[in-house]
């Protein structure tokens, strides 16, 4: 949709406030609920297949919300965080966020 854009710069947003607040120590955890959820968006947008065809399933997504967050985590907590965990309990493979941790 025409939203779609905002939408995600939204949730993008959204997942940087979330590590900020869990590092700051003003919240234990964080769970950021956002559509588009981004697992599928890769490091050039579209993720390919190892033989070279375009991944089946995109899920509109536009940026990879938890691959910017941990990038995010790892930029601006550098002294304090030595690794970054992503679990993506999806029901389907998230490949993008897979292309971009490789």
């Amino acid at each position: 949709s025409s939203k779609a854009y905002k939408a995600a710069v939204t949730a993008a947003g959204a997942v940087c406030k979330a590590v900020d607040r869990v590092l700051s120590g003003e919240y234990k955890n964080a769970f950021v609920a956002a559509r588009p959820p981004g697992h599928h968006a890769g490091p050039n947008g579209l993720v390919h297949t190892d033989d070279g065809r375009p991944s089946v399933s995109q899920g509109f997504c536009i940026f990879n919300q938890v691959a910017i967050g941990a990038a995010y985590a790892k930029y601006n907590y550098r002294d304090r965080i030595a690794k970054i965990a992503i679990v993506d309990f999806d029901v389907h493979f998230g490949d993008g966020t897979n292309a971009i941790i490789r």
